[in-house]
């Protein structure tokens, strides 16, 4: 072993060689860093769905705010985990939370379990969705909740044909499927609407139990 020690040394004694061995130290340090950094990144916080393909990337915590062509910010999708699969051009989304204003700053706000972005003009919600209108010159907020939901973003509606409970002051409201037109702030059930209102005692029995 003492010819192939001698050896290296002299190569490594020689100008030329000099040089090309450090540059050979610096590349295996390098890598051995990148190494370092690869393992130490985390794990996103839920195993990327694969059933659209291959994803190209992922958001964590993400937020994305839509601006018309005026300039005007009308829209924030906030999302734990956001995933993009390039093959079909659609972006998974985990925990949607969707706030969405109309021209005359009517406030919606759409949460859901998962979603999807479908091109640039659709974002479907499903699994405990709720749909809220916000007045905020009203203390009583209504909110409407069913499986599924189909946000048009162009056209500034949201439509369902699954069931829809509808939770107000007076009782409960069921029926099938939803249109709504978010620029006017106007919700309608389509089918099958059935009202549970709450009774009151009349006011000689009230007087009775005080």
């Amino acid at each position: 072993m003492q010819w192939l020690k001698a050896a290296i040394q002299g190569f490594i004694r020689q100008p030329g060689n000099r040089k090309l061995f450090s540059l050979l130290a610096l590349v295996l340090v390098g890598g051995w860093l990148v190494w370092l950094q690869d393992l130490s990144q985390p794990a996103p916080h839920t195993a990327l769905p694969q059933k659209h393909g291959e994803p190209d990337y992922y958001l964590e915590q993400a937020e994305l705010k839509r601006f018309n062509s005026e300039g005007r910010h009308f829209q924030t999708l906030e999302g734990e985990v956001i995933t993009h699969y390039p093959e079909s051009d659609l972006t998974h989304l985990t925990q949607p939370h969707v706030r969405h204003w109309t021209p005359s700053q009517q406030l919606w706000v759409i949460q859901a379990h998962d979603g999807e972005i479908r091109g640039e003009e659709e974002i479907f919600l499903e699994n405990e969705v709720r749909l809220t209108p916000i007045n905020p010159n009203s203390d009583y907020t209504p909110e409407f909740l069913t499986r599924r939901l189909w946000l048009d973003i162009q056209q500034e509606t949201a439509q369902t044909s699954d069931p829809v409970t509808f939770q107000s002051p007076a009782g409960l409201t069921q029926g099938n499927g939803l249109f709504a037109t978010l620029d006017q702030g106007q919700v309608t059930l389509l089918q099958d609407v059935q009202s549970h209102y709450l009774t009151q005692l009349p006011d000689s029995e009230n007087q009775d139990t005080e």
